[in-house]
């Protein structure tokens, strides 16, 4: 029947078959196939990128020897700006760093962070900040901290709680009314 069907019906139709085949029901060949009737339609960019992003995730699955992280690179490149480029370099990004030290990872976000979202930068950022801290790195965690003060137009309270700890931990003092005086603000907050 899909031979019948036009516009947006008929390439919304085979990504749903070619995801189908490719990632819940285990039918490689019927997903290669249909993967390739789909990228070869005349898609508006915002579905190309869509159906690459997940034409390269079926690819890594079913090939060895696949190099993932720069094929969603490539799709980030292609796909710039959009959903699924963005989300084809986090995942990148992800792939890239998976079990990483500090360090590594710290290296990484340099290299990646101009590709990446905004949104993800920003949780990459906190996850480093958190490691050094839980490593009793102190000043690393501060300077993670003020880098984080960019992401937010007013300071939100989990900032102003991590900078302080940070800061009584760094110095070995604890004064925990001072952090409760400025939080006042926000009483419902978990923090």
């Amino acid at each position: 029947n899909m031979g019948n069907w036009t516009g947006s019906f008929k390439y919304k139709a085979r990504f749903n078959l070619a995801w189908i085949d490719g990632f819940r029901v285990d039918h490689p060949e019927e997903a290669r196939w249909t993967f390739q009737r789909l990228l070869g339609m005349n898609l508006p960019a915002w579905f190309e990128a869509k159906a690459k992003y997940y034409h390269t995730l079926f690819q890594a699955r079913e090939t060895s020897n696949y190099d993932l992280v720069e094929n969603l690179l490539e799709v980030g490149r292609e796909f710039p700006g959009s959903y699924y480029g963005g989300l084809a370099v986090n995942r990148a990004f992800a792939e890239r760093t998976k079990g990483a030290s500090t360090l590594t990872l710290d290296h990484e976000l340099e290299r990646f962070k101009n590709s990446m979202t905004r949104s993800a930068v920003k949780d990459v950022t906190w996850r480093l900040f958190y490691r050094s801290f839980s490593e009793g790195k102190y000043k690393l965690a501060k300077d993670y901290l003020i880098s984080l003060e960019s992401f937010y137009d007013k300071l939100p309270p989990e900032l102003v709680f991590w900078r302080y700890k940070t800061n009584a931990s760094s110095n070995g003092s604890t004064d925990y009314l001072k952090l409760v005086a400025e939080q006042n603000e926000n009483p419902v907050n978990y923090y």
